[in-house]
């Protein structure tokens, strides 16, 4: 198993693009996993949007 490194998109071997679409709940807490490794463990605001 290889540690977790932040490279160039173009180096990347995954690119993750996280985006709270909810209008109501905010923030929303996201934890992903990718075989037992974990990638993101954080909350995202509203941003944007009307």
């Amino acid at each position: 198993m290889s540690d977790i490194r932040l490279v160039d998109e173009a180096d990347a071997d995954l690119v993750l693009y996280v985006s709270n679409q909810s209008f109501t709940d905010s923030p929303v807490s996201i934890q992903i996993a990718i075989d037992g490794v974990q990638l993101v463990d954080q909350t995202f605001a509203i941003e944007g949007g009307t």
